[in-house]
C-alpha cells in the first residue's frame, strides 16, 4: 500500500484539529472542516494525475478557490452526482462567513465565534456529515478512474 500523501495528511489534521477546536473555537472549526474538504479534493487531483489543473499562474485572473470550486464541479459531472459539488460549496460558503463575516448569502452582526458557539453537537454532526459525503464521492470517482483507466489496457 502506498504512503497517503501530504494533501490526505493535512485533511486528517485538519479534520482533527476541527473536531477540538468545536468547543471553544468554533468558527475556526468551520474553517477547519472547508479545509479539510479542500485537501480531500487535492488528493484526489493527485492521485488521477490532475494536480496542476489546480495551478494558478500568476497573471491569471481566476483565485485559487475559484478554480477548485470548478474543479469539484468536474467531479461531480464526471460521477454524476450533484452532492459533491453542494456540500463543498456549503463548507466553502461557511468558511467565508467565518472568515469574513460575510458570504454570498449571509452577513454577520456578531463575531464569528459569537456566532458559531451557537451551533450544537447536532450542527457540527451535519457539517462533519457533509465532509464525509465529499469523502464517499471523491472514493467513487476513483473507482470510476480505476475502472477506466484499467478497461483501456
Amino acid at each position: 500500500m502506498t504512503e497517503p500523501s501530504i494533501y490526505l495528511l493535512q485533511a486528517q489534521a485538519n479534520e482533527e484539529s476541527a473536531k477540538i477546536a468545536q468547543k471553544d473555537f468554533p468558527e475556526w472549526a468551520i474553517i477547519m472542516y472547508f479545509y479539510a474538504a479542500l485537501h480531500l479534493i487535492n488528493d484526489y487531483a493527485l492521485e488521477v494525475n490532475q494536480i496542476d489543473i489546480l495551478k494558478v499562474d500568476e497573471d491569471s485572473k481566476i483565485s485559487q478557490h475559484s478554480l477548485r470550486r470548478e474543479y469539484v464541479k468536474t467531479i461531480s459531472d464526471y460521477i454524476n452526482c450533484k452532492d459533491l459539488q453542494a456540500n463543498y460549496n456549503f463548507l466553502f460558503n461557511e468558511s467565508l462567513l467565518a472568515r469574513y463575516l460575510v458570504n454570498k448569502n449571509d452577513i454577520l452582526e456578531c463575531s464569528a465565534r459569537e456566532y458559531y458557539s451557537q451551533y450544537t453537537d447536532k450542527d457540527f454532526l451535519k457539517i462533519r456529515d457533509k465532509l464525509e459525503q465529499i469523502k464517499i464521492r471523491l472514493e467513487q470517482a476513483r473507482k470510476k478512474y480505476k475502472a477506466g483507466k484499467s478497461s483501456k489496457k
